[in-house]
């Protein structure tokens, strides 16, 4: 059985709890797929995938598991060293920016009625796990994933700069053909992830884990 989802949902979200599916389901093979930017479509070698979108998969069987975010943040030593009180302070700091959502600084910005920054230095990279990474190391100051950095706050390897959050109107959802669906072994993993991330179910009579084993 083959799932799809981005490098940096696999390393933070899925791998930490993939124990508790063996343990659950250990007669089914499952094979990860993660080398896909950005991800927001479903393949069709594919039995489940886990996306980023707005919704609007008129062939697919979806549903929503929690909204996209993103938030400010840097390495804890980086911000001990520098001042930020306002938005226009972070042109005096390198930026990092991811290369498949280019306006995120801008809308961020905006959202707290600043002017479009103008730094001395723009770092880019081609995914959320470099730039997670990046900003750890003190290479600058990153829009990250609110939910999927979660666990990077909670152990403090990175803090962030500002508390508000830019709501990007994206959601990550669990895509899949309702024929693959109807398949016991891609219902067992439907109900796993569902059981796992939430969302309000569109898979009907998908048997759910028991919360004891997570």
């Amino acid at each position: 059985m083959r799932l799809q989802v981005s490098p940096f949902f696999a390393s933070e979200m899925l791998v930490p709890r993939l124990s508790s599916f063996s343990a659950l389901y250990d007669d089914i093979d499952l094979q990860i797929e993660s080398d896909i930017a950005p991800n927001r479509s479903h393949s069709a070698d594919m039995d489940v995938s886990i996306v980023v979108g707005a919704g609007g998969w008129a062939d697919l069987q979806a549903t929503r598991l929690f909204p996209q975010s993103y938030v400010a943040a840097c390495s804890p030593a980086l911000k001990r060293r520098i001042r930020i009180r306002r938005p226009l302070d972070l042109v005096e700091q390198p930026l990092i920016v991811h290369r498949y959502r280019p306006d995120l600084w801008e809308r961020w910005a905006a959202m707290l009625g600043a002017p479009a920054l103008r730094p001395k230095q723009l770092i880019e990279f081609d995914s959320m796990a470099s730039i997670v990474h990046a900003a750890e190391q003190g290479v600058g100051i990153a829009l990250v994933s609110a939910p999927l950095a979660a666990g990077r706050f909670a152990a403090g390897s990175l803090r962030r700069v500002f508390d508000r959050e830019l709501a990007t109107g994206d959601s990550y959802y669990m895509l899949a053909q309702a024929e693959d669906a109807e398949r016991p072994a891609v219902r067992a993993l439907i109900g796993w992830l569902l059981q796992q991330y939430g969302g309000s179910s569109r898979w009907l009579d998908v048997p759910q884990p028991s919360l004891d084993v997570a």
